[in-house]
């Protein structure tokens, strides 16, 4: 088995690896692995001390709205879903994959075909915890588009400081995260050709 070289970016360096490989591209695949907290109820008690750590294969630079109405004509229904606008403060930046939060935080819009495994761990790192001890704590999100579970298309944002680790078109990339944050003017700064 060949050793795959990894590539080491800051974030700024990795959000503009982003900006670079998909500007006026359609969509593209990419592998992430993230690490985010996830959303569990107060009764949950690893709530203080929970994080989850996924790796992915997601599509960058997808039309949402268009992927579901594709979706529902192949499914012989209607094409008629129209996707809500954005809550949150979260707005899309033009010509690039991200989302900026009125605050300046930025995120990855993906859609989410398929994931390679998760695991969720104390915040410390230090123990791996039981799946089924968690999952039963987890909020549940609501499906949209009128389709089954397993038919839904789903979209996911991924605040880009907790992505840790991607490969694009296999070259891998470990991600050492920026102790200020990254804004989305801090990307600007590459010019697209």
């Amino acid at each position: 088995m060949m050793n795959q070289r990894t590539n080491v970016l800051s974030l700024q360096e990795f959000g503009m690896k982003l900006v670079e490989h998909f500007a006026g591209s359609g969509a593209r695949p990419i592998e992430i692995v993230a690490r985010t907290i996830p959303p569990v109820t107060a009764a949950c008690p690893f709530r203080h001390n929970l994080c989850k750590w996924a790796r992915v294969n997601v599509f960058v630079n997808v039309n949402y709205e268009k992927a579901v109405n594709r979706k529902l004509e192949k499914l012989g229904m209607e094409p008629d879903f129209e996707a809500a606008e954005r809550r949150n403060g979260l707005f899309y930046v033009e010509d690039s994959p991200f989302l900026q939060h009125e605050n300046g935080t930025l995120y990855l819009r993906c859609m989410f075909p398929k994931s390679h495994g998760y695991e969720y761990r104390t915040l410390d790192n230090q123990r791996i915890l039981n799946k089924d001890e968690v999952n039963k704590f987890l909020r549940k999100s609501s499906n949209r588009q009128g389709l089954s579970d397993a038919e839904e298309i789903r979209e996911r944002d991924y605040k880009l400081e907790n992505i840790i680790a991607a490969t694009i078109e296999g070259i891998h990339y470990t991600i050492i995260p920026d102790l200020h944050g990254l804004k989305i003017e801090d990307l600007r700064r590459v010019e697209v050709v």
